[in-house]
């Protein structure tokens, strides 16, 4: 589990260190929005043996983890998002 953040550049084959994320995650889902920016929900097991139930905004742009909202009613993992047309 980690809570450190890395995108691709497909032109150059190598990835990059954004940033950190607010909460250390595994097993969790990543959209793209129209916006650009990325929503990371949920996640795999803590370190404190708990699966995650927030959620956060990533701005390419700014380089910057945002948590949004409250905390999802259901803790998720392994699983997938996919925005609405």
């Amino acid at each position: 589990m980690t809570s450190a953040a890395e995108v691709f550049d497909p032109a150059t084959g190598t990835f990059a260190l954004v940033g950190t994320m607010n909460e250390p995650r595994e097993s969790h889902a990543a959209t793209l929005l129209d916006s650009g920016k990325v929503l990371i929900t949920g996640g795999g097991l803590d370190f404190n043996g708990q699966v995650a139930d927030s959620a956060e905004l990533f701005d390419p742009v700014k380089r910057k983890f945002t948590l949004v909202g409250t905390r999802m009613v259901e803790s998720r993992e392994v699983h997938t998002a996919t925005p609405v047309q």
